[in-house]
């Protein structure tokens, strides 16, 4: 699996495409899974660091994918493998000034629909 574009996850949920999402989930976690490989350990490191890349993609405003994904009313399988992608590339330890942890912040915003950003 080759490392995804920084957007990648971004434009995926801009354009509603949540059946990809839920691909790219599948397509890390069978690559996670994969004992076939000699270099695993390094290549798992790999793929988590893109994926925390890709996942903290931010446009003009702030909005990373998560925050997209809510925004345009993803479904919850949707948002659920957003939210797997971001405990599988350690950003579920991530927290705001507030001590909130921010994939958290992220959806409880959204549901508010406050308009607000994190």
């Amino acid at each position: 699996m080759p490392p995804y574009k920084s957007q990648h996850l971004f434009q995926l949920c801009n354009s509603h495409n949540w059946d990809a999402v839920e691909e790219c989930y599948n397509e890390v976690k069978t690559a996670l899974a994969d004992e076939d490989k000699c270099n695993k350990p390094r290549e798992d490191t790999i793929l988590k660091l893109n994926l925390k890349y890709i996942l903290k993609f931010r446009d003009d405003w702030g909005n990373t994918p998560l925050h997209i994904a809510c925004f345009n009313g993803a479904p919850p399988n949707a948002i659920e493998c957003l939210l797997k992608l971001s405990d599988i590339a350690g950003l579920g330890d991530d927290k705001n000034a507030k001590g909130i942890v921010l994939s958290h912040e992220v959806v409880t915003t959204q549901i508010t629909n406050d308009g607000s950003t994190p």
